[in-house]
């Protein structure tokens, strides 16, 4: 039997936090046998979502982690992964969410044992938007490879798990790459798939409640389509794609790092790559100019509509205003 362990990071949830608990322990075993255990880490709550979780902790496997400090958001889901329980699959969850009853087995029925793999999926917005996350985005993610996860956005925390092999890859990443990255799921979204393998499911199996309150989408929330494109003509590194993509190749070096101390075994074609991509950030306004068609082709071929044109411009842009030069 599969031993699934769920990690969650709280801080004043205490509207929408029993809601998601029921929808982890209730989850569908038809067609595979699992146990679900629930790693909860708060990060300084001050209204009633700790008196919520121990009160639920009386029904259900949950582990409460108060150890007085707010470290945010990124932190807090590393320290949850250091602390994590020996099982074979690991779930990030969100404090305000709802999983679809098929979603864990869904999941482990692409999952591998055998290598560092990732499994996510596409969400369903609800609350203040509504529909598919990434047709909202206009991202076409069937077709991705891990060039793309390596220098885009791709993977939502919320809707996405890892296996034990993976785990411990990033229980072991170096301080110096977490520091420099900014979430948790994306260190995740680069990492494994360039070390191991993953599977992009369709399906939109995590219901992601959007509202004024959420940690992640203030910012996108506080501003129209258009109040974006301007700002992103003004400095393109404001632009939530084009700064995404900075701290990425940013943070290349650090990854080959970490690739090394770990003596994982890469195929050359992905070294390869990878050596390329630091090399481009290191190069010059000229040299990045002349050396940018595989970059730029990286970074928007999953685009979707319309929206293709307009990322590849963004882009090219941020290119020419010397955006993605190492600072």
């Amino acid at each position: 039997m599969d031993k699934v362990q769920v990690l969650m990071s709280t801080y004043n949830g205490a509207d929408y936090i029993g809601e998601q608990i029921e929808s982890i322990f209730t989850q569908n075993s038809k067609n595979v046998n699992f146990t679900i255990s629930l790693l909860i880490r708060d990060d300084g709550s001050s209204d009633e979502t700790i008196s919520i979780i121990k009160n639920y902790s009386s029904l259900y496997p949950i582990k409460l982690i108060t150890d007085e400090m707010s470290l945010g958001f990124k932190n807090s889901f590393f320290k949850l992964i250091d602390e994590a329980e020996n099982a074979d699959f690991y779930f990030f969850s969100d404090q305000d969410d709802i999983w679809k009853e098929n979603k864990v087995e869904s999941f482990l029925s692409f999952f591998k044992k055998d290598i560092p793999y990732l499994v996510f999926s596409d969400l369903t917005l609800f609350g203040n938007e509504e529909g598919s996350l990434y047709e909202r985005m206009k991202i076409d993610n069937t077709k991705l490879t891990y060039k793309n996860l390596l220098l885009s956005d791709r993977v939502t925390g919320a809707s996405s798990a890892i296996n034990y092999i993976a785990i411990c890859l990033i229980k072991e990443s170096s301080a110096a790459l977490k520091a420099k990255i900014d979430y948790h799921d994306k260190l995740i979204g680069m990492l494994i798939p360039f070390l191991g393998d993953f599977t992009y499911i369709p399906d939109q199996l995590t219901k992601y409640r959007r509202h004024g309150n959420n940690v992640t989408v203030q910012s996108v929330n506080s501003t129209t389509w258009l109040q974006r494109r301007l700002i992103a003509l003004r400095n393109p590194n404001n632009a939530p794609t084009i700064n995404s993509i900075i701290v990425k190749l940013s943070t290349l070096p650090e990854i080959k790092q970490s690739v090394n101390y770990q003596n994982a075994k890469i195929n050359k074609e992905r070294t390869d790559f990878l050596d390329r991509m630091i090399k481009f950030s290191s190069l010059n306004y000229i040299g990045q100019l002349t050396y940018s068609s595989e970059f730029l082709n990286v970074v928007t071929s999953q685009r979707s509509g319309k929206n293709i044109v307009v990322t590849k411009i963004g882009v090219f842009y941020a290119l020419l205003r010397g955006s993605f030069l190492k600072k």
